[in-house]
């Protein structure tokens, strides 16, 4: 007893409202209103529900999918970046020591050649 998709139904308040026309919807899910009775045309509903529900459940899954994938490569960006910064650190860490080396070497020379001069001045 469902209204062909197209149809224009009568309302509650008595206005008219257009009936779902889209393409491939059971008559069932083409009204505006609750079916009532063929228990057949209900069950094609029900099946078309289902269908509907098991199409989102796979893009969902499909969306999860590529999420997590997409997850897995800034992992690994982000572990080779954290690599690199490190090895960066390290050669920073050694340039600095290198420095402060070279600049104690730098400060004894001076203090040497200092107590030299003062020594041969005295001598």
């Amino acid at each position: 007893m469902g209204l062909a998709a197209g149809t224009v139904t009568q309302g509650s308040r008595g206005g008219r409202s257009p009936v779902s026309e889209r393409a491939g919807a059971p008559p069932a899910l083409a009204i505006a209103r609750p079916v009532r009775g063929d228990p057949g045309e209900i069950e094609t509903g029900i099946e078309y529900i289902g269908k509907k529900c098991d199409a989102g459940d796979s893009q969902q899954a499909e969306t999860r999918r590529h999420f997590d994938v997409v997850a897995e490569g800034l992992r690994s960006q982000i572990q080779l970046d954290a690599e690199g910064v490190s090895a960066v650190d390290q050669r920073r860490d050694r340039f600095e020591q290198q420095v402060a080396e070279e600049l104690a070497e730098t400060r004894a020379a001076a203090v040497n050649e200092r107590v030299e001069r003062l020594e041969s001045g005295r001598a």
